[in-house]
């Protein structure tokens, strides 16, 4: 099943104020997309005794 593991930048990186707008105007903004692996859920993590059961 596809999982969500990130984001990666699609755009470059834009200064303060340069994104008409934008939420906020102080910090930098970059325009990213999700990024997806292929995984399986094995439920909450609290339930896992170790992280070798995370990993295949």
């Amino acid at each position: 099943m596809p999982i969500q593991i990130g984001y990666k930048k699609i755009a470059p990186t834009y200064g303060k104020g340069d994104v008409a707008n934008a939420r906020y105007n102080d910090p930098p903004v970059s325009f990213v997309e999700a990024i997806y692996s292929v995984g399986e859920w094995v439920g909450s993590p609290s339930r896992l005794e170790s992280m070798q059961q995370a990993l295949w």
